[in-house]
């Protein structure tokens, strides 16, 4: 940029300096998706048993009572999550559909958090994500109302007021995104061992 170069000139270059930087900013956002994709879209298997649908159902129920597995029966099978001994909302549930076929059984697996817990991640990082790209959008706003002012040193400064509020909401969801995953899949190898030990045993 030349020094005779016109507020507009410059008003125009740091647009464009500020539209990559958003572009940036949502690309790191979604790095954290894989964290989140986890344990709110969780996985799926889709196993099988020798046992009857009658006398599966009956052996998971056992289970449930004996405290081998914790959960509910639903219409068309279980949700069930392995006792952890502590508390963890982040913790997998198994959710099991119980069919029918020649010599045994198909048990379709789903397994992922709570319903509950992944509407609070939706809505929380939804939320940090909202703030950082208005921070952005803000940044921008003040960087060419003061280069259009023909005041460049505001338009410069100006926008350094938004930075916490972008950096501070990344952070939260890097954080938030890491330590969810990690609480997902701490207790994940177990569920499905124990899982094969109920259809098998």
């Amino acid at each position: 940029m030349t020094a005779s170069a016109g507020p507009e000139a410059r008003a125009a270059t740091l647009v464009s300096q500020r539209w990559t930087l958003a572009f940036i900013e949502f690309a790191y956002m979604l790095r954290f998706l894989r964290y989140l994709c986890a344990p709110m879209v969780g996985q799926q298997r889709l196993l099988a048993s020798d046992l009857a649908p009658t006398v599966l159902a009956a052996r998971i129920r056992a289970h449930l009572k004996s405290g081998t597995w914790i959960g509910w029966e639903t219409a068309d099978g279980f949700w069930l999550t392995p006792p952890i001994g502590g508390r963890n909302s982040w913790r997998p549930i198994f959710q099991l559909k119980l069919e029918g076929v020649a010599g045994g059984t198909r048990v379709p697996v789903r397994v992922a958090v709570h319903p509950a817990v992944r509407a609070f991640m939706y809505a929380w990082h939804g939320f940090l994500a909202v703030g950082a790209l208005a921070a952005s959008l803000v940044s921008l706003f003040l960087s060419v109302s003061g280069f259009l002012s023909n005041q460049p040193q505001a338009g410069l400064v100006l926008p350094l007021i938004a930075v916490p509020f972008i950096v501070i909401p990344l952070t939260m969801m890097a954080l938030g995104g890491k330590l969810s995953n990690w609480a997902f899949q701490r207790d994940l190898p177990r569920g499905w061992e124990l899982l094969e030990t109920t259809l098998h045993a």
